[in-house]
């Protein structure tokens, strides 16, 4: 396991892992620990440069300003990624982001129809930070209904 967090003796409030098994470890090249909340390894997995990210993104809760630190500390890592490695770039994050419904013609590469509740700012940043980066979505092309999901007490549904 891959891990990225507060050192030893301090409170773990969050943190980010990456767990492989030991066939795909041995492809790892390069292991970066960027902050509690990113980092990336990339290397041949299966015989495929790629690759992957783990991150977890402030909550709503958070200034505008701590959001907008975070994805431009992702996008900046984004762009060092080696070239070897960019073709296939995966995120496995939590974004604490809703999206809400789509608007035909706004953001029409970057996500599919499925909605997944009210809109939220950090819906609005994931969004903008995937269409920036050419990235997409996948889960949005799901029915959420198919899947389980934890949602805070609070949540609007």
């Amino acid at each position: 396991m891959h891990y990225s967090g507060h050192p030893t003796g301090y409170k773990r409030s969050h943190g980010v892992g990456i767990v492989l098994t030991d066939e795909l470890a041995r492809g790892i090249a390069i292991t970066k620990y960027i902050s509690p909340r990113i980092m990336w390894i990339a290397g041949k997995f299966k015989g495929v440069d790629m690759a992957f990210f783990s991150a977890y993104a402030p909550t709503n809760m958070y200034s505008l300003e701590d959001k907008e630190m975070f994805y431009e500390q992702l996008e900046g890592q984004g762009k060092v990624v080696r070239r070897q490695y960019r073709k296939y770039m995966l995120f496995g994050a939590d974004f604490n982001a809703r999206m809400g419904s789509k608007v035909p013609g706004l953001h029409d590469r970057t996500r599919e129809n499925f909605k997944f509740g009210q809109s939220n700012e950090n819906g609005e940043l994931l969004l903008n930070f995937c269409a920036s980066n050419g990235l997409f979505i996948a889960n949005s092309a799901f029915d959420a209904k198919l899947y389980g999901t934890w949602s805070h007490p609070r949540s609007s549904k």
